[in-house]
C-alpha cells in the first residue's frame, strides 16, 4: 500500500483518506473527489468520469506508514 502527501485533484491532506488512481487518465484523487451517488463500492474519476469498483483502483492513503490514522 502506498502513502501520499496530498490528493492530486483537490489538495486534500487529511491523514487516512483513501487515494485512488484512475486506470484511464492516471489521475490520483481522494475518496472525497470520487464520491458518486452515495454508492460506497464504486468511485468515479473527477477528470474523465470513468467509474470503477473502489477496490480495483485503490492506490493507497494520505499520510505516512508511521501515522496512526
Amino acid at each position: 500500500m502506498a502513502f501520499f502527501c496530498t490528493c492530486g485533484h483537490c489538495g486534500c491532506t487529511r491523514a487516512g483518506t483513501a487515494i485512488f488512481c484512475c486506470p484511464v487518465c492516471q489521475l490520483l484523487f481522494c475518496e472525497h473527489c470520487g464520491l458518486a451517488l452515495s454508492v460506497n463500492t464504486f468511485t468515479y474519476c473527477p477528470r474523465c468520469a470513468s467509474m470503477k469498483h473502489r477496490d480495483t483502483v485503490l492506490a493507497g492513503h494520505i499520510g505516512s506508514p508511521d501515522d496512526p490514522a
